[in-house]
């Protein structure tokens, strides 16, 4: 990449708390960059990360710490009113300081765009292996390594980040069964991955089962960085309910028609006032003839 491309690419990016980010809308960015500090070291993974939002699945095959800015998971029509899913099936850690989500374009402020977490030292863990949030890196994940993490909805400008806990789920289940459903248990879903993944195949398939497996989880199962169970669904217990964010997406829809119209309407009244100032002009004319 020359010179020219690359400032180029850099100006076409979005500034985003920390710094740029490689695409700024429908993407998921990762900021591997501890402030005031440095972080726990080999923050990188190679591992493949899974985005779920919307009820579609993507992915990216490593994480990287770029010089010039963050890491990104495009998504495919992502929505707002949705959370979004994080979620590996390796056990090469990622350490995250902070996550970008844009559900739109976010070059202007939006509701569809969010940050998660803070320029500092403190992040999240996104492992199979519990244990990589231990040692040297218990000071930098709050919360320990997941291998799930679940971000707030943007349109509820929900921060929060949950982490799946799967000591908590077992004893929720009093330890006697395994989170399972229609496609098989989640170890066996999980292990269908794998071996997906080890023919180097587009494995969103397999992925996507996972996922359905983990937004049927019940809300004791999610904890947050604290590591408190929330038990909560919303940030704001007066926010919408699920069924009404389609009666609100179409009243977006209708006021961006009646705006639409409105200037349609103002144009209209403008030309009109042309043709009568045209007119007055030549009544005059005629009247000093």
């Amino acid at each position: 990449m020359n010179s020219l491309t690359l400032l180029t690419f850099l100006a076409l990016s979005l500034t985003v708390s920390a710094g740029l980010v490689q695409r700024n809308w429908d993407a998921i960015c990762f900021d591997l960059n501890a402030n005031g500090g440095r972080g726990p070291g080999n923050e990188e993974t190679k591992c493949r990360i899974y985005a779920h939002n919307n009820g579609h699945t993507n992915y990216e095959d490593g994480i990287e710490d770029y010089w010039w800015g963050a890491d990104c998971i495009n998504l495919s029509d992502p929505d707002r009113w949705s959370y979004t899913l994080l979620w590996t099936s390796c056990d090469d850690a990622l350490w995250i300081d902070q996550m970008h989500l844009m559900t739109t374009w976010c070059r202007i402020p939006s509701n569809g765009c969010a940050t998660y977490g803070s320029d500092n030292q403190a992040g999240w863990c996104l492992s199979t292996d519990k244990n990589d949030g231990k040692g040297s890196w218990k000071k930098y994940t709050p919360s320990g390594c997941f291998k799930t993490l679940r971000l707030g909805k943007p349109g509820h400008r929900d921060t929060r980040v949950w982490g799946y806990d799967h000591s908590n789920i077992n004893s929720i289940l009093g330890g006697r069964r395994e989170l399972s459903g229609p496609d098989g248990t989640l170890s066996e879903l999980e292990q269908k991955v794998k071996d997906c993944e080890a023919t180097g195949k587009n494995c969103k398939r397999e992925v996507s089962k996972v996922f359905k497996l983990l937004e049927s989880l019940e809300e004791d199962a999610w904890v947050t960085a604290e590591g408190k169970v929330t038990g909560e669904k919303n940030a704001d217990e007066n926010k919408l309910d699920e069924h009404c964010y389609p009666v609100a997406k179409d009243y977006e829809n209708e006021v961006h028609q009646l705006k639409e119209k409105v200037i349609d309407l103002e144009k209209s009244l403008q030309k009109e006032e042309e043709i009568r100032s045209l007119q007055g002009k030549v009544k005059d004319g005629r009247s000093r003839l």
